[in-house]
């Protein structure tokens, strides 16, 4: 199957559904997808890719949990395509990191939150990474609690609600 075609060719909601119950069904297709995303030069194609690969954790969580280190190989590497990140960091934030995840995607995530160049989409599912990551890493409470509070006034509507979220729950942790 050429998902790469399968997804230019028709570009709905329920197709992507379809794909996502093929892939469910064989591990081979859902590492060929993950190596697209990587690679795909073309914005359009990547985001569509990486969409598709969403509803693969939508649908079938337990299908994308192996691919933890993937997903975050993928996102260390740099890529320029908002979409793309935010599809797999929402992946990410759906998801109960392993224990040898949780540095690597920390570190990813922190950089989105502080980045000026990332959309509010990408900074809000970063943030719901890292509340996982400090609920089992209490070290990072008071980093990210700083995080939030120095973007705060600057930030969209949008931000400025999940991160009241998210600090009250730090809060009320402490």
């Amino acid at each position: 199957m050429n998902l790469r075609e399968e997804i230019l060719k028709d570009r709905t909601k329920e197709n992507m559904i379809r794909l996502a119950g093929i892939l469910s069904e064989d591990k081979q297709l859902i590492e060929h997808l993950l190596k697209l995303i990587s690679n795909e030069n073309q914005e359009s194609p990547a985001i569509r890719l990486a969409w598709l690969f969403q509803h693969l954790d939508d649908l079938f969580p337990k299908c994308v949990l192996p691919y933890q280190k993937d997903i975050l190989v993928i996102l260390n590497k740099g890529n320029r395509f908002d979409g793309v990140k935010r599809a797999l960091v929402r992946a990410l934030s759906n998801q109960k990191l392993k224990e040898e995840e949780l540095g690597l995607a920390a570190e990813i995530c922190f950089n989105y939150l502080s980045s000026q160049e990332e959309s509010v989409a990408v900074k809000v599912h970063a943030m719901t990474v890292l509340l996982q990551i400090v609920q089992r890493v209490p070290e990072l409470k008071d980093e990210l609690i700083f995080s939030l509070e120095e973007q705060f006034p600057y930030q969209s509507a949008g931000f400025k609600s999940r991160a009241k979220k998210i600090l009250k729950k730090l809060r009320v942790e402490s």
